[in-house]
């Protein structure tokens, strides 16, 4: 989502998308699923276990050793994860490796 149509939770968005928190599924229903009008709900996922369970420890514990594809060369995601975290600035390199071993290991 482009940072430019993003507003405050409870006004439009210059798409004129609602953003929302805390709604229930009632109103959901009643406000945007039976009249097909779109929503985006900015808690949907606060409680969602995998924001606490995937962590890079838990992926480099678990799939340390897995070699994945890092700047056009093949690396130990557990390497891959210790660079990522010693990077002062957010790079997308950490991301591409673990959607990588995702879709490896769900394939299989």
């Amino acid at each position: 989502m482009e940072p430019a149509i993003v507003a405050p939770a409870g006004r439009p968005t210059g798409l004129g998308i609602e953003r929302r928190r805390n709604l229930e599924a009632q109103e959901f229903a009643r406000c945007h699923l039976r009249p097909r009008r779109p929503v985006v709900l900015t808690d949907a996922m606060r409680e969602w276990q995998a924001l606490r369970v995937f962590t890079p420890n838990f992926f480099h514990q678990r799939f340390g050793n897995v070699p994945v594809w890092q700047q056009g060369h093949s690396i130990a995601l557990g390497e891959a994860i210790d660079q990522q975290l010693r990077r002062p600035a957010k790079s997308p390199d950490i991301i591409r490796a673990l959607w990588q071993i995702a879709r490896n290991c769900c394939a299989s």
